[in-house]
C-alpha cells in the first residue's frame, strides 16, 4: 500500500491511497518479476480514475556493481517498453538510468544507503506530464 499525491496548479493537493501487488524470482544473475500496480483503481477529486497497470521485467547482474534491466508495462490497453542500467558507486550509492517508449520518456535516480536507512530519489520526464519526482524514505529493521 502506498499513497499517491498529486498538486493541481492551484496549490490544492489530491490525495488517494493505493494497492500494489507483485511476485519476484531469482535464478542465479537474473531475476523476472511481474506486478499490478493500482489494484483498486483510485478515484481522484475531479473524477479521474487511475487505471490497473501491470508490469513484467528481468533483470541480469553481469557484475556485482551493474545491472540491466528491461520491462513491459500494459495500461489501459496500451503497452510501453523500458530499458534501465544501475551502477552501484560504493555500497552506500547507487545510480540509476533508463529510457521507455509510447511515449518517448527518460530517467534518472540515486539511492544512499547509511546503516538500516535509506533515500531514493528519481527523476523522470514525460512529454505529456512533464517532470515527476519521486522520494521514498526506507528503514530496514530486519
Amino acid at each position: 500500500m502506498h499513497t499517491l499525491i498529486q498538486i493541481t496548479g492551484m496549490g490544492e493537493a489530491d490525495v488517494a491511497p493505493v494497492f500494489d501487488a507483485g511476485v519476484c524470482g531469482k535464478y542465479n544473475r537474473f531475476r523476472i518479476g511481474a506486478a499490478l500496480m493500482r489494484i483498486n483503481e483510485p478515484e481522484l477529486n475531479n473524477g479521474d480514475i487511475v487505471p490497473l497497470r501491470f508490469t513484467a521485467g528481468v533483470a541480469c547482474r553481469p557484475a556485482e556493481t551493474f545491472v540491466l534491466a528491461a520491462d513491459v508495462i500494459r495500461e489501459s490497453a496500451i503497452e510501453s517498453f523500458g530499458l534501465g542500467i544501475e551502477f552501484k558507486l560504493i555500497p552506500q550509492l547507487t545510480l540509476r538510468s533508463g529510457l521507455g517508449t509510447n511515449p518517448l520518456r527518460y530517467a534518472g535516480g540515486l539511492d544512499a544507503t547509511i546503516g538500516p536507512l535509506a533515500l531514493n530519489y528519481a527523476y523522470q520526464f514525460h512529454p505529456q506530464l512533464k517532470e515527476s519526482h519521486l522520494l521514498e524514505l526506507r528503514l530496514a529493521w530486519l
